[in-house]
């Protein structure tokens, strides 16, 4: 087979409706995939069939009177090309702000191929086209590398690809523009046609790939984050939560970097299961996930390690800023869960605090930590007490920093 145009042009439409046909039979054959991920599969594959009904209408120019192979072929295109981008934004989970101006462009081609000065000029036909694809090029790297969900590389691949489509596409636009008076036939035999339709092959059965593998690591991603969260508070497991954590402190071990290990247990949630059914219990849960998560930022971390427990990691902060996270966590739990409750509920939480260097191991902080909270139950509740894991005659020494109301500190035996 020789790499003439007539034969490219042939494959950049064998290549499309493949496309279209391998993508759909892949998103339906798959299971366990979200709404959004199945939907924008359907929405690329869509488009593959427009553009390749398109090239077809194209492909059969001198044989079908100008108004489809011209008008319709290209409308179609302008349509299937502008899917793309609305297949990534359904994919991504964005808002479908601004599509409608690639298909106004669309209705405004029909609209220009009704002015016979437009409709004459393959240039001007040539270069509407180019740009419109050139945006939409663009408007895919942009979704690709601002857009796509953190950890993902197969959209940064189609980012690529797209960038070498951008490439094709602004070649052949260049190439117009030094042959404004070139006809279809003259620009179609040039060389630079012949590079610019072997690269639309390759974007095209790449993208087409690229689109599949997105949605297998986005599943697969999907998995990993399951696997790693709690279900009911979308918090990290223990596992995760420790993992994460212990990759820090390792990092530091030899800087001796200070952090923090609180550890929070609801009190007497048990009672409020018993008297007002476990939905309510549930809903403390999850309000008291959604406070730490609202009171820490980065690179803190946050996790239910235990059925009514959970542990805040708290990198680079000393007595001070741990003592304010955490007398904030327990006076907003205790406030929202009356104002939830319509005041039927007085919600109170323990707390054991761990204020130590990268030295000391998760495992001896969070020892010291549950130490402390149990020191916090025994010694009446709804408050917090912290230590560093000094020992003393009489044991382990700690401290009552705080209490939800009060900043009275004293020791405590």
């Amino acid at each position: 087979m020789t790499l003439d145009t007539p034969t490219l042009f042939t494959s950049v439409t064998i290549a499309c409706f493949s496309g279209a046909c391998v993508l759909g039979l892949f998103t339906v054959s798959i299971s366990g995939q979200t709404r959004a991920v199945r939907y924008s599969s359907l929405c690329w594959s869509a488009a593959l069939l427009l553009l390749g009904i398109g090239c077809t209408l194209v492909g059969l120019r001198g044989q079908i009177p100008d108004s489809i192979s011209i008008v319709t072929a290209n409308a179609l295109l302008l349509i299937g090309h502008n899917l793309r981008p609305a297949a990534l934004r359904i994919f991504f989970e964005e808002k479908h702000k601004l599509l409608w101006i690639g298909f106004a462009a669309s209705l405004g081609w029909i609209v220009l191929c009704q002015v016979p000065a437009f409709r004459d000029s393959f240039a001007a036909r040539t270069l509407y086209c180019q740009f419109l694809l050139i945006a939409n090029s663009l408007h895919i790297v942009w979704l690709c590398l601002k857009k796509a969900p953190a950890g993902m590389t197969t959209p940064k691949l189609l980012a690529g690809i797209t960038a070498l489509e951008l490439g094709a596409y602004g070649l052949h636009s260049a190439n117009q523009i030094l042959h404004p008076s070139a006809a279809f036939i003259e620009i179609f035999s040039l060389p630079v046609t012949t590079i610019y339709l072997i690269s639309l092959i390759t974007c095209t059965v790449l993208s087409s790939v690229l689109i599949a593998a997105i949605s297998l690591e986005r599943a697969q991603l999907m998995f990993q984050e399951q696997a790693t969260r709690d279900h009911l508070t979308g918090l990290r497991n223990r596992r995760s939560f420790f993992d994460e954590a212990e990759k820090w402190r390792e990092a530091r071990r030899r800087s001796s970097a200070t952090y923090g290990l609180l550890v929070i247990d609801i009190d007497k949630l048990s009672s409020v299961n018993e008297q007002f059914g476990h939905a309510l219990g549930d809903a403390m849960l999850q309000l008291l996930s959604r406070i730490c998560l609202d009171t820490v930022e980065k690179p803190c971390l946050v996790g239910r390690i235990g059925n009514e427990k959970f542990a805040l990691f708290l990198p680079e902060k000393d007595n001070e800023a741990a003592s304010a996270i955490a007398t904030r966590i327990s006076r907003l739990m205790t406030t929202k869960a009356a104002k939830a409750s319509g005041d039927r509920l007085k919600i109170t939480i323990s707390s054991g605090l761990f204020i130590g260097t990268s030295e000391t191991s998760l495992e001896r902080a969070f020892e010291i930590a549950t130490c402390c909270m149990g020191k916090a139950k025994a010694n009446g509740r709804n408050k917090t007490i912290a230590s560093s894991g000094e020992m003393t005659t009489n044991g382990l020494q700690t401290t009552q920093i705080l209490s939800p109301f009060s900043l009275t500190q004293r020791s405590v035996a």
